[in-house]
């Protein structure tokens, strides 16, 4: 059975190529998906708003970081990419993005991740999305 770094950087993998049924088959179908900026998710909601954050800002993912045994993994990532799209409820802005210092926690067991827990940079997007405005 692979340990969890190998799972997750397979659901990671299958995410940057925009595959969206191999990064779906890399969760556990009980899997709890926990994320700052969308609250908690099950396997098809996770996919789903992974997916839709994907293509509105036509997102870039650059990991680094990983630490990990055979039951959990961790790592840090850098998001980049441009605002084309609805997300959030943010009508598109054509804004570029670039959010660094989030973290993903992923569990496994069964060569699945049974739980997922993101912490974004919430304050950086919504500012570069121009929602909240810049500091004086």
């Amino acid at each position: 059975m692979d340990d969890a770094l190998t799972v997750a950087r397979r659901a990671c993998d299958a995410a940057d190529a925009r595959d969206w049924e191999a990064y779906r088959d890399c969760f556990d179908e009980r899997c709890v998906y926990r994320s700052g900026a969308r609250g908690t998710l099950d396997r098809e909601e996770a996919v789903a708003a992974d997916r839709a954050m994907a293509e509105a800002i036509d997102a870039r993912v650059e990991r680094e970081a990983w630490v990990g045994d055979d039951h959990r993994a961790a790592w840090r990532w850098r998001i980049t990419g441009r605002h084309n799209g609805e997300f959030l409820g943010i009508a598109p802005t054509g804004n570029a993005i670039d959010v660094s210092g989030g973290a993903t926690i992923a569990s496994v067991q069964h060569g699945r991740i049974t739980e997922l827990e993101t912490f974004p940079d919430r304050y950086t997007l919504l500012t570069q999305l121009g929602v909240l405005g810049t500091p004086s």
